[in-house]
């Protein structure tokens, strides 16, 4: 039978970063008032994803 390769810290590592860059973006393009509260919001739907995929 074979072994799956051990890279299991690689997609999460690709995963975080793509959600990082995809904050990043939104934060860019929205108004000021906007950011606070999609901040918020994007470090509950991190933490929620974090722990289920970590």
């Amino acid at each position: 039978m074979l072994e799956p390769p051990d890279d299991s810290g690689d997609y999460r590592l690709r995963i975080i970063s793509a959600i990082a860059l995809a904050v990043r973006d939104v934060l860019d393009s929205t108004p000021r008032t906007a950011r606070l509260g999609f901040l918020i919001f994007a470090v509950i739907v991190a933490t929620a994803l974090a722990t289920k995929i970590l």
